[in-house]
């Protein structure tokens, strides 16, 4: 199964496996798989040790250039992520496709331009982006970021409970004492 997960990946996306982490458990699970396996096997033969000493070897030769690779890539990391949102809140703010295709391809948290411009696009998707990539608003003290919306929003349980509360002890007051007409029933005084 991993083999087809990274076999498919490999076709579909190679440009951008090797600097993207999100790919990185597939090929864990398959380091695991491997991992047992061998060592199952390591037991059976002089052969299948041999195999596990040269797989392990491999491992350990790969494992530290990955090493070397990943503390040479921290260094321009935070920048390429800031250049990532700095692209983003552009075509947010524009609407301009060739803000997104014109970028780098490590600096675009999607491969395909048009299709990170119709997802971006999306009703849907533009409250769930974080503040600082979000277009600003035009109307300050209206819409669903005033004040007013805020604390209605904060408050909206306890608004909610009052009401009922109030509406409980209005119709409470109507049964107990016999009616809306108070003129002659006993609550009055």
């Amino acid at each position: 199964w991993a083999w087809a997960q990274m076999g498919s990946l490999t076709l579909t996306r190679s440009s951008v496996i090797a600097s993207s982490s999100k790919y990185v458990d597939i090929f864990a699970v398959s380091l695991f798989a491997n991992a047992l396996s061998l060592v199952i096997l390591s037991g059976r033969s002089r052969l299948a040790g041999a195999a596990v000493a040269l797989w392990l070897a491999f491992l350990g030769v790969g494992l530290s250039l990955a090493a070397k690779q990943a503390i040479a890539d921290l260094g321009s990391y935070r920048a390429s992520q800031l250049a990532t949102a700095e692209h983003i809140r552009a075509y947010v703010v524009s609407g301009d496709v060739t803000v997104l295709s014109s970028a780098p391809d490590k600096e675009r948290p999607y491969p395909d331009a048009g299709y990170l411009a119709h997802m971006l696009s999306h009703r849907g998707m533009r409250p769930l982006l974080p503040r600082e990539l979000q277009a600003p608003q035009s109307w300050k003290g209206y819409g669903p970021d005033s004040v007013v919306a805020n604390a209605l929003q904060e408050w909206a349980l306890w608004i909610l409970a009052l009401g009922i509360l109030l509406a409980a002890i209005g119709l409470g007051r109507i049964w107990t004492c016999g009616g809306p007409e108070l003129v002659s029933s006993p609550c009055t005084t």
